[in-house]
């Protein structure tokens, strides 16, 4: 319970860095922060869906 928690609470964080430096790029039109954004986001995208597919293979055995 407490790693899942952890988990979605890193994410949680790193959409909201996310959104900061989008905001940071479109204000300040400074394509560096949106660069920076657009990087971060991918990596929490690709961490969390290994997350899932980690969760997906370990209850599959049970169902069955």
């Amino acid at each position: 319970m407490t790693k899942k928690f952890f988990t979605i609470t890193q994410n949680f964080v790193r959409s909201i860095i996310t959104l900061v430096f989008m905001a940071l790029g479109i204000f300040q039109d400074n394509l560096y922060y949106i660069v920076i954004g657009a990087i971060i986001l991918g990596i929490s995208e690709i961490s969390f869906s290994a997350y899932n597919k980690k969760i997906t293979k370990q209850t599959k055995g049970t169902e069955l």
